[in-house]
């Protein structure tokens, strides 16, 4: 699985293709509990998703998804993991928290 999956920084020209990502993803989702507004999702999207925390998640190459992670020393703090349809349900999402999960156990043993 691991040489199916990579990441890649996110650029502020990206913004677009992170909100189509969201859309994709959750959409169905979030209209049936709160309803979707375009204009709020967009602005919530760029207002709490600085760029630099975010990769791209690639599956044999192709954009499946994003994920917003901030690390600090002791802490990685997941903001959102967005998969696109297509791509859910072949173990991504898995695979990234558990080489996060990894990540973790490794800060607790400076300690």
């Amino acid at each position: 699985m691991n040489d199916k999956i990579s990441l890649r920084n996110a650029t502020e020209s990206d913004y677009e293709l992170m909100y189509q990502i969201k859309v994709n993803s959750i959409k169905p989702y979030v209209e049936r509990v709160w309803g979707w507004e375009e204009n709020f999702q967009r602005e919530f999207l760029k207002e709490n998703t600085p760029i630099n925390e975010v990769k791209f998640i690639l599956f044999e190459d192709k954009i499946a998804g994003f994920i917003q992670t901030k690390e600090r020393d002791d802490e990685i703090f997941i903001g959102s993991i967005f998969i696109i349809n297509d791509y859910q349900k072949k173990g991504i999402g898995t695979y990234l928290l558990k080489k996060i999960l990894s990540r973790i156990r490794a800060f607790c043993w400076k300690f």
